[in-house]
């Protein structure tokens, strides 16, 4: 456990965490943990059995500006932050707009979706708790209908995103399936990459095909004025 615990900016103020870090076993890669009690003492991952958590854009909010956060505590500056679906969605649209004069300008953000179904959706006074404001609610970021949608945010925002097949990467970009963002995964095709061939393919070739992703996404973000 680290000494000094982290704040996180949310809502009208702070919240305060504790940091853990362990390491992946056999591989020494070191993994690191926050730990809010009151967001995330809880019996389930995302939503109750048969019901709703009243708080999830708070909850997830923290995740995503905590791990930017812990970056500062670590004294570290990665190139590249990779972020998966909704619960993590706002970690581009976070680093395309409050760190882009920050500590993290340079830092890219590569978003995968597994599940475009799911996309986040809240109202706009929930979206608060974010601390984010005008600069991204309008329709060319996370506004949708009058509500926010995380996940059409992330993908507005993220320098590169991938599919985890070809399959899925061209089904994103239909009406069929891609659940209302279609139109976005289609504006932004140039960004969007598969990462496994749909026969499953070999590690090796995903791995290479993601770092190239890797470079892609910091060279966009550093090309960006």
């Amino acid at each position: 456990r680290h000494l000094a615990p982290l704040a996180v900016p949310l809502g009208d103020a702070e919240a305060w965490c504790a940091v853990y870090d362990t390491a992946v076993p056999g591989t020494g890669v070191p993994v690191y943990l926050l730990d809010h009690e009151v967001l995330f003492d809880r019996p389930y991952l995302y939503d109750p059995p048969g019901g709703r958590a009243h708080d999830n854009l708070a909850r997830f909010a923290f995740l995503s500006r905590g791990a930017l956060q812990l970056t500062r505590h670590l004294g570290w500056t990665p190139d590249v932050i990779h972020a998966h679906d909704w619960p993590t969605a706002l970690v581009p649209i976070y680093l395309d707009t409050v760190e882009r004069r920050a500590m993290l300008a340079r830092t890219a953000a590569v978003f995968t979706v597994h599940d475009i179904a799911h996309q986040g959706r809240f109202s706009a006074e929930e979206f608060k708790v974010t601390q984010l404001g005008a600069e991204v609610l309008h329709e060319r970021s996370v506004e949708e209908f009058g509500a926010v949608n995380l996940l059409k945010g992330a993908l507005r925002h993220a320098q590169a995103i991938t599919a985890c097949t070809r399959d899925a990467a061209a089904r994103f970009q239909t009406a069929e399936g891609g659940a209302g963002l279609d139109p976005v995964m289609r504006e932004r095709a140039d960004a969007l990459s598969a990462l496994w061939d749909d026969d499953l393919g070999a590690w090796d070739a995903a791995a290479e095909r993601l770092l190239a992703v890797y470079a892609r996404a910091v060279a966009a973000r550093r090309a960006t004025p």
